[in-house]
């Protein structure tokens, strides 16, 4: 299957290296003003023999941000998501390889692939590229609340020497998860012939559980 693979296909790989991006053995990336950049892309056959559907992701990592979370003891995750969620469609996006493939199909396609990148994903990634549009992306809302981590905020604003606007970012976003849904089992049934017994477990909000932990090392590290 190597035709269709993207991972060891060296016209896509230059498609690639002509928009700035050198390949990995996890994807491709690039260095661009505060970030680092990568695409990614995974497949899967979707039950049918012979064939690939590739599904294209973005991330821009911040490596300033990323080191003072580890300085922390916290892991923090990109901003990212589907190439798709980006693009007009505003959906997952799938390109079809088949070994079946003509070669102008294959070309074709690879290069619309390549395309797609140049044309949506590029000027995301660079509208993106520092801390401080970073931070301008969260305050005017262009950025979703699920497309970052929301541990990264603070830690922007502190590297930009905004402590305070730090604080209230993390609290209002301890408000906002605690009306978030809880996730645990309330009670659960053991049964027998002769018995019925009940056990009854708090649920659990996971998420601001996590918040608060990384809200309480942020405080007493860098405040």
């Amino acid at each position: 299957m190597a035709k269709i693979n993207l991972d060891t296909e060296p016209r896509f790989k230059g498609l690639m290296k002509g928009l700035g991006f050198t390949k990995t053995s996890r994807g491709f990336i690039r260095n661009y003003n505060d970030s680092v950049q990568v695409m990614m892309f995974g497949h899967a056959t979707n039950g049918e023999k012979q064939v690939r559907y590739y599904l294209g992701s973005y991330f821009i990592r911040y490596p300033q941000i990323e080191d003072v979370a580890a300085r922390i003891g916290v892991q923090v995750y990109p901003l990212g998501g589907h190439m798709g969620n980006i693009m007009p469609q505003a959906r997952l996006v799938e390109w079809r390889l088949s070994e079946q493939d003509t070669e102008n199909y294959y070309l074709n396609l690879i290069n619309d692939i390549a395309n797609a990148v140049r044309t949506y994903v590029l000027p995301f990634m660079e509208k993106y590229s520092t801390i401080e549009d970073f931070i301008s992306g969260i305050e005017d809302g262009s950025l979703e609340f699920g497309s970052y981590d929301k541990q990264t905020a603070p830690i922007a604003y502190y590297l930009q020497g905004k402590s305070e606007k730090a604080k209230q970012y993390i609290e209002d976003t301890l408000k906002r998860l605690s009306r978030k849904g809880c996730y645990g089992q309330e009670v659960e049934f053991a049964e027998g012939e002769q018995y019925r017994i009940e056990k009854y477990y708090p649920t659990i909000n996971r998420d601001l559980m996590n918040y608060q932990d990384f809200a309480h090392r942020f405080r007493t590290s860098l405040l």
